[in-house]
């Protein structure tokens, strides 16, 4: 029997309308067997985060809906740091899927190519990208038509946005 996963990982920090959203969009994906939801430990090219690790696993697993399909998974968070192709590879071992789909947004596309092993990535998965802030995906070097899925959320919020407004809340104290 065929199994299909789809690795959405991400800071999440905090999680928010438009994780979720994506999340709803892959669960219309009949042919995916499962959404592994991979929250970092720690993002390489981010700030200091706003949320614990820990603290990020129990909001997400507070916001998006429970489905068999779905696996809030900890492993990233276990490993401390790590790498995406390190979490793939765990995955392909643990799961042996016929086929890994990787989740990212839009806004991602520009920075790809900085990831540790790009390449070797994007050897192992297929990409689903999330419509984001209207972006052009298809000019992307990272598009592949026949190895890549467009999900049409377009949610103009972000992660990087909502720490802003809360430290920009407390900058005076």
């Amino acid at each position: 029997m065929e199994c299909k996963i789809a690795i959405f990982g991400g800071s999440f920090d905090p999680p928010h309308k438009g994780h979720k959203a994506i999340v709803d969009e892959l669960l219309k994906l009949d042919f995916l067997d499962l959404i592994i939801i991979l929250p970092a430990f720690l993002n390489p090219f981010k700030n200091k985060p706003l949320f614990l690790p820990q603290k990020r696993l129990e909001l997400l697993n507070e916001i998006i809906k429970k489905d068999k399909r779905i696996l809030i998974s900890n492993f990233e968070i276990k490993q401390k740091i790590t790498h995406s192709i390190d979490s793939i590879k765990y995955f392909k071992d643990f799961y042996k899927p016929d086929s890994i789909y990787f989740v990212i947004g839009a806004d991602i596309l520009q920075d790809l190519y900085k990831w540790h092993k790009i390449d070797e990535i994007l050897n192992e998965v297929n990409l689903i990208i999330a419509r984001r802030n209207d972006i052009d995906i298809e000019s992307s070097e990272f598009y592949k038509k026949d190895k890549t899925i467009i999900l049409d959320t377009n949610y103009n919020i972000s992660s990087t946005i909502l720490r802003e407004q809360y430290f920009a809340n407390f900058k005076d104290y």
